[in-house]
C-alpha cells in the first residue's frame, strides 16, 4: 500500500517522477543503427574527397572528425502536460477565425 494517502499528493508526486518518452519513430533500434551508419558514411566520404585521387593532403583529412549522434532527452510529465495544454489554449477560436475569413473570401467574389 501506498505511503501517501492524498489525491493532491499522489498527483504531484507523480508529476514529478514519470516521464514522457518521445521517440522520432516506433522503430528506434532500427533508427539508431541508420544514424550511425549514415554519419559514419558522411565522415567516410569527407576525407575521402579531401585525400583526393591522388592521396595528398592528409594533414587536412586528419583534421576532420566525425559528428557525434544525439539522443534525445526525455520530457517530465509535467512539462509535457504544460506543453500540450498552452497548444490547446493557443487554438482556442482558430475554427472561427477560420470560418470568418472563409465567409470574407466568399462574400468577395
Amino acid at each position: 500500500m501506498s505511503s501517501v494517502h492524498h489525491p493532491e499528493e499522489k498527483k504531484r508526486l507523480s508529476l514529478d517522477r514519470d516521464h514522457y518518452s518521445k521517440a522520432e519513430q516506433d522503430k528506434g533500434r532500427k533508427t539508431w543503427r541508420r544514424k550511425e551508419r549514415d554519419l559514419q558514411h558522411a565522415y567516410r566520404r569527407r576525407v575521402k574527397v579531401t585525400l583526393g585521387p591522388t592521396g595528398e593532403g592528409e594533414e587536412k583529412a586528419a583534421e576532420i572528425r566525425r559528428e557525434k549522434v544525439k539522443k534525445w532527452p526525455v520530457t517530465p510529465l509535467r512539462a509535457s502536460v504544460a506543453h500540450k495544454l498552452t497548444n490547446r489554449k493557443r487554438r482556442i477560436g482558430s475554427k472561427i477565425c477560420r470560418r470568418a475569413q472563409r465567409l470574407a473570401h466568399d462574400t468577395k467574389t
